[in-house]
């Protein structure tokens, strides 16, 4: 007999951020994010097995994410070291356990990390490293999300890239290109995949900003599957005061072109809202 099971699930959220004064253009900050989930639901499943199907550190403390930023300016130029721990740190490339499932083991990986040079006052800064890729609405880091909890849209999005940036300024808009290794968003060796995004972003009035970004490129396992990645994604962000509103859309095209072929497509549509806080946040 088919049974149906309602699980109720709470989970108490804390963040919080630290940042020291900025010297000689020397700058240490760090964010704090913690959850504690409790699941209602017990018991039989159907007569295979007990919990729920998606038992993944049910009733138990979690540390999401720990994260430590050193910045230091040289005048015109610069270096970042971005590090981070827990759960939630091995959604992404990891440097030192990479057989993880996320929100099950904690892991150690390198985030924001990369040297910046600013060309004099013509409104170019290049970038080089591995950094955000800056599609989506939404970040790996909770203190700069609108929400705690992540959505569909946010799994088609690549988090970080291997790679030179090069974006150009001004105050009404920005447009940039950025030549990768790969997307960062497996745990394999990937020299020999390349993508490259193109970014624009416009900001017509206060508080209102709309970006676009298309990546293209291969993604995957160097000598096993290799996958043609295309990414486009648009964001429409606005702020009110203390309210943030952003609507998302990502596309998403994955077709294997070593072994089986196996194309995907998947789109998502995401509408945010958000009360801010400067330095520490509850839900």
């Amino acid at each position: 007999m088919k049974t149906t099971k309602l699980v109720t699930m709470l989970a108490v959220l804390a963040m919080t951020s630290v940042a020291t004064a900025a010297e000689d253009g020397f700058k240490i900050s760090g964010d704090f994010a913690a959850s504690y989930f409790y699941e209602g639901a017990h018991g039989t499943n159907n007569g295979v097995g007990t919990g729920a199907a998606n038992d993944l550190n049910n009733n138990k403390f979690s540390l999401d994410m720990a994260e430590l930023n050193i910045e230091k300016s040289l005048g015109n130029s610069g270096i970042n070291i971005g590090i981070a721990y827990g759960n939630w740190a091995n959604t992404f490339n990891s440097v030192i356990d990479s057989v993880t499932t996320p929100g099950v083991k904690p892991t150690l990986n390198v985030t924001n990390t990369y040297f910046w040079h600013k060309i004099g006052d013509t409104g170019i800064t290049a970038k080089l490293g591995k950094f955000e890729t800056g599609i989506g609405a939404e970040t790996y880091n909770f203190m700069d999300n609108l929400n705690y909890t992540r959505s569909y849209g946010f799994g088609l999005q690549p988090l970080f890239v291997t790679g030179l940036n090069v974006m150009y300024s001004q105050t009404m808009w920005d447009a940039g290109v950025t030549i990768g290794n790969s997307t960062n968003n497996t745990d394999y060796d990937e020299n020999h995949n390349r993508t490259v995004q193109i970014s624009a972003a416009v900001r017509p009035i206060e508080g209102l900003a709309v970006n676009v970004n298309y990546l293209f490129g291969k993604d995957g396992a160097d000598g096993l599957a290799q996958t043609d990645l295309t990414v486009l994604n648009g964001v429409v962000n606005y702020k009110w005061n203390m309210m943030n509103f952003a609507l998302d859309y990502t596309s998403r095209s994955t077709d294997t072109v070593i072994g089986p072929s196996a194309k995907v497509d998947d789109s998502s549509i995401a509408l945010y809202a958000g009360y801010g806080m400067d330095n520490w946040g509850a839900g």
